[in-house]
Order: C-alpha cells, then structure tokens, then sequence
C-alpha cells in the first residue's frame, strides 16, 4: 500500500462526494483516508480535534454563504492546505478564496483523477513552502531582535563607560595633579582629605569595572554557573565582611541574621557578587544612622529565600519598574553623593537567573527598599 494522506471532503451533495471518492479511489501508489461533512458548523468542530493533510471545500454549504466557509476555516489558523470546489465555470470565486488563503481551487465538472491528485499535491506542498518561509521569518526577526539589543547594550556601554568611568578617572587624575604640583604647599589635613577622595573614586570605579567585564562575560555567554554546595551562613558572612567598615562610616546598623545549617547549590563567585551588590546598594542609598537586614530562611526544602532590607530612601513604583531595562539605566547617586549606575541590579539578576532562581524588589518612597531573591535548597546535613 503507497502513501496514505487524510482528507476532510466538506460537500453537502451526495452525489458530488461519490464522484470525488471515485476519482481519488483510480490515482495509484496512494490511499486516502477521506473524512465527509455536510456543513460548515460540522466541518470546524472537526478541524477543531483533527490534523488533515488537506481540506476540500465546497463552497455550496447549508450553514454558510460562498467565501464565508473559506474566511471561517481559515480562522482556524490551520498548519495545512485548503482546496476549494467551485460551482460550474466559477474560476472568479476560486481565485477570490486563494487571494483570501486557501491553497487552489477545483472548478465542479472541470477536473480528473489526475487533475485532482496534482492540485492537492501542488497544495501541500506549497503549504509546506509557505510554513519554512514563516519560519525563517520568524527566526530572522529574532535574530533582528537580538541584534538590535546587542548594539542598544552596546551603546549603553559606551554611555557608562563614557560617564560613570571617565567622570571619576578625570577627578582621580585631576586630585593626583593638583598633590603633585602643589605637594609642599598643601597642609597634611588636605593632603589626608585629597587622597580620601581618590581612594573613594578608586573603589567605586573598580567596582563598577568588575560588574562590567562580568556582566560582559555573561552576555557573551563566557561566563556560566558552577554550582555547588554552599553554607549560606559562610557565605553571607564572607560576601558582607568588606562591607562591614562602610556600614560603620556610615553610622548604619548591618544585620545578618541566617540560620546556622542551610545551604544552597549555586556558582559561590556568583552569588558572593550578588550579595555584594546588593548590600552595596543598600548601603549607598540609605541614611547615616539607618539600619540593613540581610536574611535567609529555607522554604519547603525546594529553596532558600533571601532578602536585604533598607530603612533607605526608596524609590517610586515607576522607577522600580525600570530597574532592569538596560536602555533606561540611570545614574543616581548615594545619600552622601556615593557613585551607582543600576548596572549591578542587571548583573545580579542574570546571575540569580542562571542559577535557576528568581529576583524582586519591593521599595516605597522615603520608607525603604526590599531586594528578595531565591535559590535552590540544599539540605542542613551538608557542611561546607
């Protein structure tokens, strides 16, 4: 037995669906597995819950007026051909369906055995074409897309690079030289003053440079998690240590308040950025004498949830929202004129996500900020 392909005969009159029975029943190295409805209302309920290999439609309907049935069926969104049957010499209507959707028409009283085999031929496999082209549509729009978001991540790049590197490496180097040319006139105290201020430009200026090349290295697809077990307690006293002597500058009270046997699988270089980040951020934007809370507790033995909570300065619910659209990072400053781009938020977020956790951010403005994120559990047996 040859190729075997299904077809949904849509004819109302007997005798016109024994006749194209019979002529599909004399084409060789074929079977047809042929399905017959009467109305359009029949005809879509089959559509509906089976995949043909093409469709025969006349047009002659009880339930349906001409191209009616065409413009119903194609709604369906169908992934193969229609054929439709005209009535006597109706080659206008015929074309009218095909410039609507449908494949090609058969004209009644027109057509053969081997007429009717190469119109379904010529149907499915035009149908077939049409879909590749789709689909390369489909795929070169996503390429476009993700091009056009390269050179937007791209362009913004060069806007930090621009901005937050060249503002504090002018300052650096305009200190240095005012020290330099000035050395013997400048009293100890301005001296001391000068080189804090370096120092300060220094560290925020490697740190955006860290957040950079890995945020780099993530979009370039360099950079991919190693998870491993990991004491979350070790690892939240380890990511905050270099943060402590800031919270103390700074008068704020720094909590890490974790349970002693929870771990967590994850990429430790990673999420150590993470906390970094976030704890930095916390720090920078909320008020001498404020307070921060970092904690993390376990859920369903599935994930450990984590949050660092300011008593800040917030933000409003719009700018939440556009925390994580690179195009619209802004640069905004600390309360005691500290650097921050917004850059690190975007870093943090892909690096959760490729750890197969989630990021969010609840903040009100004057009130403070809450960052939440998860991870996958680990379970308290586990020692690191």
């Amino acid at each position: 037995m040859g190729k075997e392909l299904k077809i949904l005969l849509v004819e109302d009159n007997a005798g016109d669906a024994f006749i194209m029975e019979e002529s599909l029943a004399e084409i060789p190295d074929y079977s047809f597995n042929i399905t017959k409805t009467e109305t359009l209302k029949e005809s879509v309920s089959k559509l509906r819950e089976t995949n043909f290999d093409v469709v025969l439609l006349d047009l002659g309907l009880p339930d349906s007026n001409g191209l009616t049935a065409v413009e119903s069926i194609l709604e369906l969104q169908l992934s193969f051909p229609i054929v439709v049957i005209t009535g006597l010499d109706d080659n206008v209507t015929g074309n009218k369906a095909v410039e609507m959707g449908a494949q090609s028409y058969m004209v009644k009283g027109q057509f053969t055995s081997n007429s009717i085999f190469q119109t379904i031929q010529y149907s499915i496999e035009r149908t077939k074409f049409l879909e590749r082209i789709k689909a390369n549509e489909a795929e070169l729009a996503k390429k476009n897309k993700a091009l056009e978001e390269v050179i937007s991540s791209k362009n913004m790049l060069i806007s930090i690079i621009s901005h937050d590197l060249r503002g504090p490496l002018n300052s650096i180097v305009s200190l240095l030289e005012l020290i330099n040319d000035e050395f013997d006139e400048i009293d100890s105290a301005s001296k001391k003053k000068y080189l804090n201020s370096i120092l300060k430009s220094a560290n925020n200026t490697r740190d955006l440079m860290e957040n950079l090349l890995e945020w780099a290295q993530v979009e370039s697809n360099r950079k991919k998690a190693q998870p491993e077990n990991i004491a979350v307690k070790n690892l939240m006293n380890e990511s905050t240590a270099a943060l402590e002597q800031m919270a103390a500058q700074k008068e704020i009270e720094l909590d890490v308040i974790i349970p002693e046997d929870i771990s967590v699988f994850a990429d430790k270089k990673m999420i150590t950025a993470v906390i970094r980040n976030l704890v930095s951020n916390a720090l920078k934007f909320t008020p001498r004498g404020g307070q921060i809370t970092v904690s993390a507790e376990p859920e369903n033995n599935q994930k450990i949830n984590f949050k660092i909570e300011d008593t800040g300065v917030g933000m409003e619910k719009e700018t939440v929202t556009t925390l994580f659209e690179l195009e619209k990072t802004t640069s905004t400053k600390g309360t005691e004129d500290e650097s921050g781009t917004g850059f690190g938020l975007i870093l943090c977020k892909e690096f959760i996500e490729k750890n197969g956790g989630k990021m969010n951010i609840e903040s009100k403005k004057g009130e403070g900020t809450t960052v939440s994120f998860s991870l996958p559990y680990r379970s308290p047996s586990f020692r690191n």
